[in-house]
């Protein structure tokens, strides 16, 4: 248990990269096969995401991140040399027979994404990339927070609808309880399922003069 007042919620920098793999590391721990090509699956999913962030928050405590939060608007992205990061997990990934099923999948989730949103026909300007709290730190409020803080960031910039991609193997109530709004999903290995894995597209709706209310 920590106390919210020792927490810091500040914007991730240049600096806080080993801390970020450190953090995308813990979710690796206690997985079986091969650690390493798993650890390089989590990296190549965080760079992916933050090449591509206009926002990018971390809950720090004391030197330690153990939440994180990224999303994009139309804006220029913040950490453009995570690309290079992202490459070098590519590649990293590639070196084993395990780690290129873990690739393959990977871009298979990707794919599956992109066609979840083709097929709607929603006026989105932004995206909400990442959100993740580190095991031992869940259920004290610091995803609230971070959720809020990213909120706050988007109507300050205007921004009207976003959406999410998520999938079966992650805590879909989350976005449930803080009221996005489920649009379509797509079950495999066969789509219409709904025992078998499947793949979401949230959208949360900022109305005018809206306050971002979490229970």
């Amino acid at each position: 248990m920590i106390i919210q007042n020792s927490v810091i919620f500040r914007n991730i920098l240049w600096k806080d990269y080993p801390a970020l793999e450190r953090f995308m590391d813990a979710f690796t721990s206690g997985s079986r096969g091969d650690s390493a090509a798993r650890r390089h699956l989590n990296r190549l999913s965080l760079y992916d995401s933050l090449r591509r962030a206009t926002y990018a928050r971390g809950a720090f405590l004391g030197s330690r991140l153990i939440g994180l939060i990224l999303g994009r608007c139309s804006t220029t992205p913040l950490h453009p040399e995570a690309s290079w990061f992202r490459f070098y997990n590519i590649l990293a990934l590639n070196k084993s027979p395990q780690g290129r099923y873990f690739y393959k999948t990977y871009r298979f989730f990707q794919q599956t994404d992109q066609r979840l949103l083709s097929a709607c026909h929603e006026d989105f300007q932004g995206e909400l990339l990442f959100i993740a709290v580190h095991p031992r730190f869940r259920r004290q409020g610091i995803g609230l927070t971070l959720l809020y803080c990213f909120h706050t960031y988007m109507l300050g910039r205007g921004v009207r609808q976003i959406f999410l991609f998520t999938d079966s193997g992650c805590c879909c109530g989350f976005y449930d309880r803080q009221r996005f709004d489920r649009l379509c999903a797509f079950y495999w290995p066969d789509t219409k399922h709904r025992s078998y894995f499947g793949f979401y597209l949230y959208k949360f709706t900022y109305t005018s003069g809206s306050a971002v209310i979490y229970s």
